[in-house]
């Protein structure tokens, strides 16, 4: 929960592919399979979409915005910008 309210965390990071950043608890959709597995994602909380580049997190965070999902943030500047900041 962040401030008290729920929210759901949306890794979109490709699957079979060493991650750059650091790894999270999130629920895993790939980037590239979004658009099919929106069913997976809950429409009440926010949604917090991560990913190692913020090209594909701003990506990610633009198709569930035209579906619809009312609160989505993105994760600032990528989880691999995070990664080098945190080591």
């Amino acid at each position: 929960m962040m401030a008290g309210k729920p929210c759901f965390l949306l890794d979109t990071r490709p699957a079979g592919r060493p991650h750059v950043g650091p790894s999270v608890l999130g629920h895993m959709i790939p980037l590239e399979s979004l658009r099919t597995e929106l069913h997976g994602i809950p429409r009440g909380p926010e949604v917090i979409v991560c990913d190692d580049t913020p090209y594909r997190s701003s990506a990610a965070a633009s198709v569930l915005a035209s579906e619809g999902f009312e609160s989505v943030t993105e994760v600032a500047g990528g989880l691999a910008l995070w990664g080098r900041v945190s080591s």
